[in-house]
């Protein structure tokens, strides 16, 4: 008798509720079949207005599209290096990522360091180097023991 009872009140509160499948008001819950049969709404798992199928990213509603970029500034200095390809973004280019060139970096891995800059060997200390030139990238200064002229003379 205690089973009997137990359905009976499944049943009760199923007709109670409108039934399964269906909202309290007898209207088909949002992720019902549509009536075109069983075609499903577009899936848009970040609510972000960008179909899954055409986002590039859809687990985060700030991006949804892939944008070209040509230079980058991967270390945050605000100088670039030439870079192309395309990243997902929202409306613009993150952080990082240029259409257009900023000044030159000659080491995108690194802050500090940013200016290629060439000096001479100065061994004897007399602000005058010897030998030839050396290429360095640094903060914008020679490293100690190298100047920028040096004691070759030119002949015209």
């Amino acid at each position: 008798m205690m089973r009997i009872l137990s359905i009976v009140s499944l049943a009760g509160f199923l007709a109670l509720a409108g039934g399964c499948g269906s909202s309290a008001d007898g209207t088909a819950p949002p992720d019902a079949a549509s009536p075109q049969g069983d075609a499903m709404a577009p899936v848009d798992d970040d609510h972000d207005g960008h179909v899954a199928a055409d986002d590039c990213d859809d687990h985060d509603p700030a991006v949804w599209q892939r944008l070209a970029y040509s230079y980058r500034d991967a270390d945050g200095d605000g100088r670039t290096v030439k870079a192309t390809g395309t990243v997902c973004a929202g409306a613009s280019l993150p952080a990082g990522y240029a259409v257009v060139p900023g000044d030159p970096d000659c080491d995108d891995t690194d802050a500090t360091v940013f200016a290629a800059v060439s000096g001479y060997p100065d061994s004897d200390g007399d602000g005058r180097g010897a030998g030839p030139a050396m290429a360095f990238c640094t903060s914008g200064a020679l490293p100690a023991g190298f100047v920028a002229a040096s004691t070759v003379m030119v002949t015209v």
